[in-house]
């Protein structure tokens, strides 16, 4: 677990020094501590496969870390987000790939508009789905690393748009 602690240092120090290079934004030793020990449990949570039981309607694949590719005449489109809280904005990227692992298509967005950070995913998704329509692709699957708006799109709560 050695390992892991030392990545998590590294990773929480190296947010730091970008926050001082893009955003003049200097970061005290005990934020950068507290952060690495956040990513650390967040980590160790997201490798603890018995947490998986509080997410109910995962099928078969859900929670890969290895990416596979789509069967042969289906697009697979990789959808991620990223919130920039300190500009109430987020950017997300898309990327179509064919069954070979090339690339097909990609898509990159940046919005300036308060969301929460667990809607960004879901909302890029929503992008996602426009985007394939005005393509007009056929076969397609989505695939995105929210196990939270994956969870939500599948369950059958009525959703209202935002923005």
């Amino acid at each position: 677990m050695v390992g892991a602690e030392i990545a998590a240092v590294c990773w929480s120090i190296w947010k730091a020094r970008n926050e001082v290079v893009w955003q003049k934004n200097y970061t005290r030793v005990y934020v950068i501590v507290a952060r690495s020990k956040q990513y650390l449990e967040q980590w160790k949570f997201a490798q603890n496969k018995a947490s998986i039981i509080c997410f109910p309607n995962l099928v078969e694949r859900d929670g890969n870390s290895v990416w596979v590719k789509p069967q042969r005449s289906i697009i697979k489109v990789l959808v991620d987000a990223a919130t920039v809280s300190e500009f109430n904005s987020y950017g997300a990227g898309l990327v179509a790939r064919d069954s070979s692992g090339g690339l097909v298509l990609a898509k990159m967005m940046y919005k300036t508009v308060i969301v929460e950070e667990a809607m960004t995913e879901a909302m890029t998704i929503k992008e996602a789905l426009s985007w394939i329509k005005s393509m007009q692709w056929q076969g397609v699957v989505v695939e995105s690393d929210s196990l939270v708006a994956v969870k939500s799109f599948r369950s059958k709560v009525q959703w209202t748009s935002v923005v």
